[in-house]
C-alpha cells in the first residue's frame, strides 16, 4: 500500500516511512527519558499524520 500511496499515485511525500519511523522514535524518548523533539520535527509529524487522517477519510 505504502508503494501505491507514493510511487504511483504521488499521495504521500516520498520520505513518509522515515518521517513516521523519527515520531515513533521521538515519541519514545518523550514517554521514556523526557525528551521533547524540536518544534519543526513536531510540525512534520502532524502534518503526516493530517494527510493520513485525510486519505482514510476520503477511501471510507
Amino acid at each position: 500500500m505504502y508503494l501505491v500511496l507514493i510511487d504511483e499515485l504521488g499521495i504521500l511525500e516520498k520520505n513518509a516511512h522515515s518521517v513516521m519511523t523519527d515520531a515513533k522514535n521521538w515519541r519514545r524518548q518523550w514517554h521514556y527519558e523526557a525528551r521533547e523533539p524540536p518544534e519543526p520535527l513536531v510540525e512534520r509529524f502532524v502534518s503526516l499524520a493530517e494527510q493520513f487522517h485525510e486519505l482514510a477519510v476520503a477511501s471510507a
